[in-house]
């Protein structure tokens, strides 16, 4: 029997479907196999992966603090004797914006948290993890993270996977940036009024350093890390 070159190309596809096909049975079925990792394990896993994280988190908050709302300082920012701190005002408006400290929280974030997956302390099970994304919110009163961060885990024939994790630190960082705004608006007149200062929510210690330079430093008293009130330094240089 003679088949015509159009029928001749149709069976090339239906073999090349079948042994796709075949090919499939044989992974799934040794996907099938392999049943999930369960039971206390897993769960002291992400119990371990979230107290990191929470712990982090905080660390990262009292960082970017410090440093005036930047986890990487801009190239021109004032290094003194104990730490390098960003300008909020340096002849002009240069605060870091919300979005832009939220990107730098969620960068930090993005850089330790595989610090917090430690294989040497679940030494029966085989991690293997991917790259997190990180997504920041900064409100008045909470810093919020939400993470989807892959984590596959392996224990014999057995395996199973945790991605999601959130976290939060109860700092009024977002009223404080707000703060520094307008004590920035005040500055863009070459005058602040100390009565201002003092009508704030907050208390605000102003730190001469050389030519015409300074630290604002705004302190939360009601709001402790770590038992020491939370700070936002900014630099200013008139």
């Amino acid at each position: 029997m003679r088949y015509k070159k159009g029928q001749v190309t149709i069976f090339i596809i239906i073999a090349i479907i079948i042994i796709v096909l075949v090919v499939l049975f044989f992974v799934l079925r040794g996907s099938l196999k392999k049943e999930k990792v369960s039971g206390p394990e897993i769960n002291s896993l992400k119990n371990y992966i979230q107290e990191c994280l929470d712990e982090q988190l905080e660390y990262g908050v009292i960082f970017i603090g410090l440093q005036g709302g930047y986890d990487t300082l801009p190239e021109n920012h004032l290094i003194t004797e104990f730490s390098s701190i960003a300008y909020g005002y340096n002849k002009r408006n240069t605060l870091i914006t919300l979005s832009e400290m939220e990107d730098q929280m969620s960068y930090y974030i993005g850089e330790v948290l595989p610090l917090c997956v430690d294989e040497t302390v679940f030494p029966d099970l085989t991690i293997e993890t991917r790259n997190p994304r990180v997504k920041t919110v900064i409100e008045r009163r909470d810093v919020l993270v939400e993470i989807d961060y892959r984590i596959i885990i392996t224990k014999g024939d057995s395996v199973s996977e945790i991605r999601d994790f959130k976290s939060k630190v109860s700092v009024r960082l977002g009223d404080m940036h707000n703060a520094a705004k307008q004590i920035i608006e005040e500055l863009s007149s070459n005058y602040i009024d100390l009565t201002y200062l003092s009508g704030l929510d907050y208390t605000v210690n102003i730190l001469p350093q050389d030519n015409n330079v300074f630290i604002y430093s705004i302190i939360d008293e009601e709001t402790k890390l770590n038992e020491v009130p939370y700070v936002f330094n900014f630099a200013v240089r008139k």
